[in-house]
C-alpha cells in the first residue's frame, strides 16, 4: 500500500512539473513597448488581497478588506524602476464581517461613498536601495490626495502558471496611514475608540492570460484554425474561413475579437492590426471592443501617437479606466 502511494504521489509531481514547464503559448522572447521598456498586466482580483485593520478601544483589532478593486501594472522583470501600477477601489465593498459597522463605515463621517465611491492610487515612480523596493505614488481618498512612500517587494516575476499558463507577477507589501490625514475620522464617536493609524496590508497578483484556453473547446479549436491561416497564408487567405465561422455569432463580441488576442499573444502584430481592421469593417458595433487591442498593437509597434489617440479616447469614454492611466502616463 505504502509503495502504491509513493508511486501515486511520484507520478502526481511528474505531471504537475511537466504542466508548468509548458510554456508553447508564449514566445520565448519577452517583448516590451518600445520607447517605454514595459509590459501590461492587469491586477487578478481573484488571486490578490487589499485588507486593513485598526485598533479598537486599544485592546482589540477591527480587521476588513475590500471587495471589489482592479488596476493595471506596467512591468519591466529586469529593472523594477521602470514599473509603475494604477489601483480603483471600490469604497462601497468595505467588509469588516458586520453589516451593521459595514453601513455606518459607508457613511460621510467615514469613508462618504454617496459623495467619493472610488479610493484610487498612481504610482510616480519606483525606488530600488539594496533589496528595498519603494514605490511612491498619490493615494487619493475622499477627495483628498496624499503622497505616500510604500515598501513592497516582489514575491514573483514572471512565471506562468501550471494550470491555464497565465502569466503572472506577484508583490506584497503594508504600510501605515493616518485616517485623519482623509478626514475618516468617525465624528465624536470613532475619536474615542479608534486608533488613528491603520494598517494597510496588500497582496496582489498581475497577469496577461492565456487566450488560447478562452472559450468552449470546438469554437476554440476552429480559431485556432484561422489563426493558423492567418500566420501562414495570411489575413486575405483566412477571411472565408473567419466568416462561416462566426456566422450567428456576429453579436459575440468574444468570439469576434479572440483571433486578434491570440495573433498579439504570438507577436504577430502586423497581421493582428490588419485583422482589427478588417473585422471593424465587418463588423462595426464591436469597434469600441477592439480599440483596446489596436491601442495594444500600436506600442508594441512602436506608433506611439496613433497609441495616445486611442487612449485617451477610451479615458474620455471611461476616466476610470486604469489602463489609459498608465498608458498615457508613459506616453507624456
Amino acid at each position: 500500500m505504502k509503495r502504491k502511494l509513493l508511486l501515486a504521489v511520484f507520478l502526481l509531481n511528474i505531471i504537475v512539473i511537466s504542466r508548468a514547464q509548458d510554456t508553447s503559448y508564449w514566445p520565448d522572447e519577452v517583448k516590451l513597448f518600445p520607447g517605454m521598456d514595459v509590459e501590461i498586466f492587469s491586477i487578478d482580483k481573484s488571486h490578490s488581497k487589499l485588507n486593513f485593520s485598526i485598533g479598537f478601544f486599544g485592546f482589540s483589532d477591527v480587521e476588513g478588506t475590500f471587495g471589489r478593486f482592479g488596476g493595471t501594472v506596467m512591468y519591466n522583470e529586469e529593472d523594477l524602476t521602470k514599473t509603475s501600477i494604477s489601483l480603483l477601489i471600490d469604497a462601497g465593498t468595505i467588509n469588516t464581517g458586520s453589516s451593521t459597522r459595514d453601513k455606518d463605515l459607508k457613511k460621510d463621517k467615514f469613508f462618504d461613498i454617496e459623495n467619493h465611491p472610488l479610493i484610487t492610487f498612481k504610482s510616480k515612480e519606483v525606488k530600488k536601495k539594496g533589496r528595498n523596493l519603494m514605490v511612491v505614488g498619490d493615494l487619493t481618498m475622499k477627495g483628498i490626495t496624499k503622497e505616500l512612500s510604500i515598501p513592497f517587494e516582489r514575491t514573483q516575476g514572471r512565471f506562468i502558471d501550471p494550470f491555464w499558463s497565465n502569466l503572472n507577477i506577484g508583490f506584497k507589501g503594508t504600510i501605515t496611514l493616518k485616517r485623519n490625514d482623509f478626514k475618516v475620522h468617525g465624528g465624536s464617536w470613532g475619536e474615542k475608540v479608534l486608533s488613528e493609524e491603520v494598517e494597510i496590508d496588500f497582496a496582489i497578483v498581475a497577469k496577461q492570460p492565456n487566450t488560447f484556453k478562452w472559450g468552449p473547446r470546438e469554437l476554440s479549436a476552429q480559431i485556432d484554425e484561422v489563426l493558423d491561416l492567418i500566420i501562414t497564408e495570411g489575413v486575405e487567405a483566412s477571411k472565408v474561413k473567419y466568416l462561416e465561422l462566426v456566422k450567428g455569432l456576429e453579436k459575440d463580441g468574444f468570439a469576434v475579437t479572440l483571433p486578434v488576442k491570440r495573433l498579439m499573444q504570438k507577436h504577430h502584430f502586423n497581421k493582428a492590426l490588419a485583422f482589427c481592421n478588417f473585422i471593424m469593417e465587418k463588423f462595426p458595433d464591436h469597434k469600441g471592443r477592439i480599440s483596446r487591442d489596436m491601442g495594444r498593437i500600436y506600442l508594441y509597434m512602436g506608433e506611439k501617437e496613433k497609441a495616445g489617440e486611442i487612449y485617451k479616447a477610451l479615458s474620455a469614454r471611461n476616466p476610470y479606466d486604469t489602463e489609459s492611466w498608465e498608458v498615457l502616463k508613459h506616453l507624456k
